[in-house]
């Protein structure tokens, strides 16, 4: 998923309940340039973890999850 605001960030931290989700975004392509998987359009929303200082795995870290109780991203491995 892709997110165009908080509110719908925040109705996704709900489906998962506190749970690590892929959020269906990369920047594979482009290091940097996170794209919807399903689109392939830039994102236009993010939530990243600033006190994390996330997105911060450079090329080994390329898909974002929704991974914080606070509903803020985080960078991971797309094959793990």
């Amino acid at each position: 998923a892709s997110f165009d605001d908080e509110d719908q960030n925040s109705a996704a931290m709900e489906v998962v309940g506190g749970r690590k989700a892929l959020l269906g975004i990369s920047d594979e392509e482009s290091e940097g340039v996170w794209v919807s998987s399903f689109s392939g359009s830039e994102i236009v929303f993010s939530k990243w973890n600033e006190s994390g200082l996330e997105p911060d795995g450079g090329e080994s870290e390329n898909c974002a999850i929704l991974g914080y109780d606070s509903g803020e991203w985080a960078d991971t491995s797309c094959t793990s």
